[in-house]
């Protein structure tokens, strides 16, 4: 278990964390939850952060799911993004059973980063393989071309 309390980014293994106490003495009725989430996102590049809290002497929960994910490519300038699920509400069962609705959409969402960041990276390689590129060789067979051109005067 691993508390996140200095604002710092835990390290990405793809694992489900516990926030807080509370999440941590829910797990057994979260079990589906986080079997969803370790083995139907994205095994071993997302990282997980569950909390809940009660409010109101148990009238009220918010729960929430905290999704992170580094990605090797900066994708806008970023190369850490989050992902969040949050309920608020008074039924737990209701809650669960929203948070099981909404997880599919982790997938999409990474999906979504992989592909922006893999048409950025393509677009960086594009740019870079279309430039010329310049060489001592190409320069000296310029210096000829000045050389015999009756335009340019030959400069050494």
């Amino acid at each position: 278990m691993r508390i996140n309390s200095d604002g710092q980014y835990a390290d990405f293994k793809g694992r489900v964390y516990y926030s807080n106490l509370t999440a941590r003495q829910y797990a057994p009725q979260c079990r589906q939850i986080i079997h969803q989430l370790k083995h139907h996102t994205a095994n071993k590049s997302l990282d997980h952060f569950l909390s809940l809290n009660f409010y109101n002497e148990g009238q009220a929960l918010f729960f929430r799911i905290v999704t992170r994910y580094k990605h090797p490519h900066k994708v806008n300038g970023v190369d850490a993004h989050e992902y969040e699920i949050g309920y608020v509400g008074r039924n737990f069962e209701t809650a669960k059973e929203y948070m099981l609705d909404n997880i599919p959409n982790i997938r999409a969402w990474k999906y979504k980063i992989d592909s922006t960041s893999h048409h950025e990276v393509n677009t960086e390689n594009m740019q870079t393989a279309l430039a010329p590129k310049k060489s001592k060789y190409n320069k000296f067979w310029e210096r000829i071309r000045d050389f015999f051109s009756p335009n340019k005067k030959f400069i050494p």
